[in-house]
């Protein structure tokens, strides 16, 4: 068993907390559950109190087998979804304008914010391309989306 190199880990509070990027869990372990998970990681074998954490942890891709190709399956999974007409993923810029100034940001900041009637095509365009699917993905993205908060909970209310 090998430790997923796509997990991310925040120590805070005595507790760890870690995400598996490929499975997108999320879990919060104690120091002697993190303890366990990393003699398992190195490869220590199971006993029977530790079997049914490690199962989970596998379940989660936290813990794989050892020859677990993560490329190929990050690979096929963006593939998978990005053919997946299942669902509906939208990226909307309620706004350009923002109030920080990030040293590494490249945005124009240019004020305004979306107009009415680009959100009314905006909600009839999901509304058309829903029909069929299951799932609906939203990402706000701008300068500073919550800028234009009041765009934001009409577009969230409308979809």
């Amino acid at each position: 068993m090998k430790a997923s190199r796509y997990t991310l880990f925040s120590h805070s509070d005595g507790a760890v907390r870690a995400v598996n990027l490929m499975s997108r869990a999320a879990i919060e372990l104690s120091p002697e559950a993190y303890a366990v998970y990393e003699a398992l990681a190195s490869g220590a074998a199971c006993d029977g109190e530790s079997e049914e954490f490690a199962a989970s942890l596998r379940e989660q891709l936290f813990l794989l087998d050892d020859d677990f190709d993560e490329l190929a399956y990050v690979r096929h999974r963006v593939a998978e979804e990005r053919f997946d007409q299942s669902q509906l993923g939208l990226v909307i810029t309620p706004t350009l304008g923002c109030n920080f100034s990030c040293h590494y940001c490249f945005e124009d900041k240019a004020a305004g914010v979306i107009s009415q009637a680009n959100q009314d095509q905006l909600l009839a365009f999901a509304a058309s391309q829903l029909p069929g699917r299951r799932h609906l993905s939203v990402q706000w993205f701008g300068g500073e989306p919550l800028e234009a908060l009041e765009a934001i909970e009409y577009l969230s209310r409308g979809l």
